[in-house]
């Protein structure tokens, strides 16, 4: 008994080092495992701001013509808003070519686009023509090129409506398998900056354990 309990005394240190570091190195591994396997996160923002355009123009009412200023053609905007969504790759892998979709209530028209990226090898591409000759259109096809990570778009439109639940009825949807976040709920932020954190713990672990 007194030969097990030195035995133990001099080397227990060293088998616990190597079998907790054995089970927190495949710990690790499995939760890194099934983040990099997830359904990638995109991180997004949308804010709906409403146009008082008597405030602009006053004495505006809806029967006042607006004339094109080609085409003499009359627009008659009882209402106009402007939607700003912004976009994050907030996951950890590179998408090539993001295939977004935004669909508007039947009753609200796109007349306006503006997009914007982080410099010119970012680019936003509509397959829809948006201009004030649009005739009901509510529904934009888009792909961004590239979508890696980190990367950033903003998408502006000017909307013509009176529909003041236009932010709870604007659907967003995408082709590819990811999974859209609140960019205003940092959980999601600071659990990828400790996943990552443990990403660089991981070969050291080894080394440790390497060592023993």
């Amino acid at each position: 008994m007194a030969d097990i309990a030195l035995f133990f005394k001099t080397y227990g240190s060293y088998f616990a080092t190597i079998f907790f570091g054995g089970v927190a190195g495949a710990t690790l591994t499995y939760f890194l495992t099934e983040r990099r396997n997830r359904v990638q996160p995109v991180g997004r923002r949308l804010t709906v701001t409403h146009v008082d355009i008597q405030s602009i123009i006053p004495g505006y009412s809806p029967m006042i013509t607006l004339m094109h200023n080609t085409q003499n053609e009359p627009y008659h905007f009882s209402g106009l808003a402007i939607v700003r969504l912004e976009l994050v790759n907030t996951g950890n892998k590179d998408i090539e070519k993001f295939e977004l979709g935004i669909d508007m209530p039947e009753d609200s028209t796109i007349i306006g686009l503006q997009t914007e990226g982080q410099d010119r090898y970012h680019n936003i591409r509509c397959m829809q023509e948006v201009s004030m000759d649009s005739i009901r259109l509510c529904k934009l096809d888009l792909d961004l090129v590239p979508f890696h990570r980190k990367d950033k778009y903003v998408i502006t439109l000017i909307v013509n409506t009176t529909d003041k639940e236009l932010s709870n009825k604007i659907q967003l949807s995408k082709n590819q398998s990811v999974k859209f976040v609140d960019l205003d709920l940092q959980l999601e932020v600071v659990g990828t900056a400790t996943l990552v954190a443990l990403e660089l713990l991981i070969p050291r672990l080894a080394r440790v354990v390497n060592r023993i």
